[in-house]
């Protein structure tokens, strides 16, 4: 295995090779029908609902704490040093007749929401550091995080369905769990992440799959760990180590300040690691 070192022409030529294999065309065709349509009839008559809270002196950390039975949230970050929260709610007026109006609880520490049935889109600031905290019951979470995302240790838990979270030049300052009893995962990570400290991410279907994309960001030791109890897991990789079986790690694993810890875990389906 060569010594990795991080340029865009070397992670192009790896890319350009990889895309001429059959694994990734399965992984992108996968992607493409990542979304569980949540529809039917009750989602034909909808009511929108908002909140925004802001602040010229947002706090230093936030927890949102979301809890559906069916739903999506769509999960997006913004160069707004005053925003701490913007959620937009689509709800049916089936729930909203059986159940009445939603309500977004804020306080100086979370943002709280319980509800039935919503798709949600939550645009979150630059200035505080966020935990998310998803429990849905069937449905689909989206979370992109970007240059202006400050993660905390975050928990996504979907028990039909799926998540989606990219990490693309995100701050990094905890860890982060995904979780699908039965669905799919799709982690991806591109090279300008900043990790702070250690740091594990956990990625785990009890059926179905989990797919994950991922960039070595300059100076973060990282090492991943597939394991599939029915089922394969599939592993392309030019930079990374050979550990044992399903087990890699970068060649500076161990030695930097900064590190990642990959697990994934399906009980029957499969993983793809695209490792870069």
């Amino acid at each position: 295995m060569s010594e990795y070192t991080r340029n865009n022409a070397m992670i192009a030529c790896i890319i350009l090779v990889v895309i001429t294999g059959a694994a990734l065309v399965g992984f992108l065709a996968w992607n493409g029908g990542l979304h569980v349509n949540i529809s039917g009839e009750d989602w034909k008559s909808t009511t929108t609902f908002g909140w925004t809270n802001s602040d010229p002196s947002p706090p230093a950390t936030m927890t949102i704490d979301f809890d559906l039975d069916v739903g999506d949230v769509n999960v997006t970050f913004v160069e707004d040093p005053t925003l701490i929260a913007k959620v937009t709610m689509l709800v049916p007026n089936k729930t909203l007749a059986e159940r009445g109006e939603p309500t977004v609880t804020f306080t100086d520490q979370a943002v709280t929401l319980r509800y039935p049935a919503a798709k949600i889109v939550l645009v979150l600031g630059n200035a505080t550091k966020y935990a998310l905290d998803f429990q849905i019951s069937v449905g689909t979470v989206i979370a992109r995080f970007n240059e202006s995302a400050t993660v905390q240790s975050s928990t996504i838990n979907v028990n039909t369905g799926e998540i989606e979270a990219r990490l693309n030049g995100s701050t990094v300052a905890g860890d982060l769990g995904l979780t699908v009893g039965t669905g799919k995962v799709l982690l991806s990570m591109n090279g300008d992440v900043n990790i702070q400290g250690n740091r594990t991410f956990t990625t785990s279907v009890g059926t179905g799959q989990v797919n994950l994309l991922v960039v070595q960001p300059t100076d973060v030791g990282m090492i991943f760990t597939g394991s599939v109890s029915t089922g394969d897991v599939e592993t392309i990789t030019d930079t990374w180590n050979v550990v044992s079986e399903n087990v890699y790690k970068t060649t500076d694993y161990g030695a930097t300040t900064n590190s990642v810890t990959l697990n994934a875990s399906v009980g029957t389906g499969a993983i793809s690691a695209f490792l870069l």
